[in-house]
């Protein structure tokens, strides 16, 4: 929503063409989102105009004439234990206190927007959970944290800050934003081809499988879903 702020803010909503909007979504490709995420903003957009339709505001959504972006469903890409290694290696020189937020992704398979959004209220050390309130289907769900996740939680505990994030500096947004920074950066030192911070959590669910775990087990473990 900040983003649809950040584009068309200051502008009434009748003003807006179906070309701008365009424009915006290409700008987002252009800087590496993908067509899903894309599909996203244009989805929220759409709803925006619906409701004030709805409400008499505006009779027209431009929305309806912008082209929604192909999504690769199929693309499955994952670390295998020598790219992982490489990985690590060009971490723990770029930025050697990043790993434990790498080890969380890896290990607990979690969405990277439910990684930099949790808080410390969320994890119970205790029994080895982690509660995600607000999955990306608006459900709850619960994560189980095995030993290098509970490894990665206990480093970051001792870097707590005042944000109550459980991954310290700031804002969410703006953490979420840096770990393109430094994550990006190792990617392309190390030689990774065609690597994203999503295929972490192909990883985590690819190893399970390649472990013995059923199908249903891997579904429980990383997107286990409860109704609030």
């Amino acid at each position: 929503m900040q983003t649809l702020f950040n584009w068309f803010g200051n502008r009434a909503a009748c003003e807006i063409t179906p070309q701008e909007i365009e424009r915006r979504l290409d700008e987002l490709a252009r800087r590496g989102r993908q067509p899903a995420t894309l599909n996203r903003y244009r989805s929220l957009l759409s709803l925006i105009y619906r409701l004030a339709i709805r409400d008499g505001k505006i009779q027209d959504n431009p929305v309806h004439q912008v082209r929604r972006r192909r999504e690769n469903n199929a693309r499955v890409r994952f670390l295998d234990p020598g790219e992982e290694a490489a990985l690590r290696s060009k971490i723990r020189l770029l930025a050697p206190e990043r790993e434990a937020e790498l080890d969380l992704a890896l290990h607990s398979g979690m969405r990277r927007n439910e990684q930099y959004h949790l808080r410390w209220e969320q994890v119970n050390l205790d029994v080895g959970i982690i509660s995600i309130l607000d999955s990306k289907n608006s459900e709850r769900r619960h994560v189980p944290a095995n030993s290098e996740v509970r490894r990665a939680l206990e480093y970051l505990l001792g870097k707590r800050d005042d944000s109550g994030y459980v991954v310290p500096g700031g804002r969410a947004g703006a953490r979420e934003r840096d770990w393109q920074r430094w994550f990006e950066e190792a990617v392309k030192q190390a030689g990774l081809k065609d690597f994203r911070w999503h295929d972490l959590r192909h990883t985590f669910a690819s190893r399970l499988a390649m472990a013995g775990v059923p199908l249903r087990t891997i579904g429980n473990c990383s997107a286990t879903k409860r109704r609030q």
